[in-house]
């Protein structure tokens, strides 16, 4: 879903329709951050998928206007996050910056 929504953004850009800057993109995502924040504090499960949906599709719309493959992007962010655990389990010391990703 995450390449249907890359795509999807794609194709939007290619044809000229709500071509947005990264700056009013950025606003959006704000906004888009603060009713998640909004659906964590209601507990009200729909609410955050809706939410956080939304939030998700945002950040793809960036990436797309950014020339970030998205997909490539978490990949990279997992496989960091997956050598700094492995360290921590193995008992190698870690610094404290390293444990955030």
């Amino acid at each position: 879903v995450l390449m249907r929504a890359y795509q999807l953004f794609e194709r939007t850009a290619r044809s000229g329709f709500d071509r947005k800057n990264a700056e009013s993109l950025l606003t959006e995502l704000e906004s888009e951050f603060d009713q998640l924040k909004h659906a964590v504090k209601s507990n009200d499960t729909r609410r955050l998928l809706d939410d956080f949906g939304d939030f998700m599709f945002s950040l793809v719309n960036l990436a797309q206007l950014l020339k970030i493959h998205p997909e490539t992007a978490l990949s990279g962010a997992v496989k960091t996050f997956e050598k700094r655990f492995r360290k921590m389990t193995e008992g190698e010391p870690t610094k404290q910056d390293d444990c955030n990703y």
